[in-house]
């Protein structure tokens, strides 16, 4: 086996690792935030996101902190179609996405529409990855309370990427487990604004 071939094998190892390593403390977290006998306090509502009836689930109310350690609450964005993307920078299908939000960000912000990213890790990783790739939406981060706000919009197994796209009126209209493409992303929120 040729050195550069070697180092290439390496590589891919050590990055299967991590995500391997990310997704067992997602999963560890997620557990152990379930023992606590004492939710968010941040969180005010646990309703129910399935969004299965007729009638639209009202969205829960919730404050994190953003990148720079300021509380932001959901109805900061009240009147937008307001998309919201539980994602993690160590899950290759979150970052997959982040292009198309992206530019879905630019192309309709202006006709009302709010992207906002809440990651499900520290926040040092998420900064480093924010230098590399920067983002034109706010970004919300907290090592515990954004699991309980990815449950109370309907994420009860702590899967990622988790997406949750709600009305004007703050209804949930949408809930993704897993990738969306851009594409269908697009026309959800088209049919919003």
């Amino acid at each position: 086996m040729s050195t550069s071939s070697w180092h290439n094998r390496a590589i891919n190892i050590a990055i299967a690792s991590l995500l391997i390593t990310g997704g067992i403390g997602v999963v560890a977290n997620h557990f152990y935030t379930l023992s606590q006998s004492n939710p968010s306090a941040n969180l005010i509502s646990t309703a129910d996101a399935t969004n299965t009836s007729e009638e639209k689930t009202r969205r829960p109310d919730f404050t994190l902190p953003d990148i720079d350690g300021i509380q932001r609450t959901v109805s900061t964005w009240d009147g937008k179609v307001l998309v919201l993307n539980f994602w993690a920078s160590w899950c290759e299908p979150c970052l997959r996405e982040i292009p198309a939000f992206v530019d879905l960000q630019n192309t309709y912000g202006e006709q009302g529409l709010q992207f906002v990213g809440i990651a499900v890790e520290d926040i040092q990783p998420v900064r480093e990855f924010l230098d590399v790739i920067p983002i034109n939406y706010p970004i919300l981060v907290h090592p515990r309370d954004t699991i309980p706000v990815a449950e109370a919009y309907g994420n009860e197994f702590g899967i990622l990427p988790y997406t949750v796209i709600l009305n004007r009126d703050g209804e949930i209209a949408h809930t993704q487990l897993g990738a969306i493409s851009h594409e269908e992303a697009e026309e959800i929120i088209k049919t919003l604004l």
